[in-house]
């Protein structure tokens, strides 16, 4: 089974050898594919949001990536 999650938490299903005969496009390849999230942090952390929890951020986002591969 192939199990496609889309926006609004909707998830499509296809037996895999229906799937791979779907001719579906690659949102990934094209130019306007993009993922958006939302995200805050407490007030008590405006001291170093600017300097500090970027740099946590990029580290820990390549950290993932170079794990996922």
């Amino acid at each position: 089974m192939v199990a496609l999650s889309v926006k609004g938490e909707v998830t499509l299903t296809y037996p895999t050898v229906e799937f791979f005969c779907l001719k579906v496009l690659n949102l990934s390849s094209d130019k306007t594919f993009g993922v958006s999230t939302n995200s805050g942090l407490d007030y008590g952390l405006q001291e170093v949001s600017m300097t500090a929890v970027p740099q946590a951020l990029r580290e820990g986002f390549h950290k993932a990536l170079v794990e996922a591969g």
